[in-house]
This record gives structure tokens, sequence and C-alpha cells, in this order.
């Protein structure tokens, strides 16, 4: 999960700014628990690639706009 949320920004799929699935729903799309979305989130959280906006959600970073981002 985590590698393919970073290939979707890499490859513009999910844009800067845009708000991303919360973490219920989107375990329940996947069918995974939310622990496994959670930590992935964390991860690109702490990498930069996401951002937490408490009640507003998370967004992919505005930051990641025209970076080179890591590659998978």
């Amino acid at each position: 999960m985590y590698q393919r949320l970073i290939q979707a920004i890499n490859q513009g799929i999910l844009q800067p700014e845009q708000r991303i699935p919360s973490i219920r729903t989107l375990s329940n799309e996947l069918h995974v628990s939310r622990s496994t979305v959670e930590s992935a989130y964390m991860l690109l959280i702490s990498e930069g690639y996401l951002e937490a906006r408490g009640q507003a959600g998370t967004i992919v970073s505005p930051r990641v706009a025209g970076i080179e981002l890591l590659k998978v």
C-alpha cells in the first residue's frame, strides 16, 4: 500500500493538496485493517508525502509539486 501511494503521487494520479480517503474508508475499500492503512499514512507523513490536517483529513503535501520523489 505504501509503495502504491508513492507511485500514485509520483505519477501525478494523486495531486498536491488533493484530499485522500480516510483511514477507515481506504481500509474498507482495500479490505485491509485500519492499522495497516494508518501505518502507511504515518510513514508517508513522516517522509513528507502527505500532510495531516486534523478534521479536514489528510492531503498530498503541496511540497511534492515539482520535486523528484523517491523512486519505488
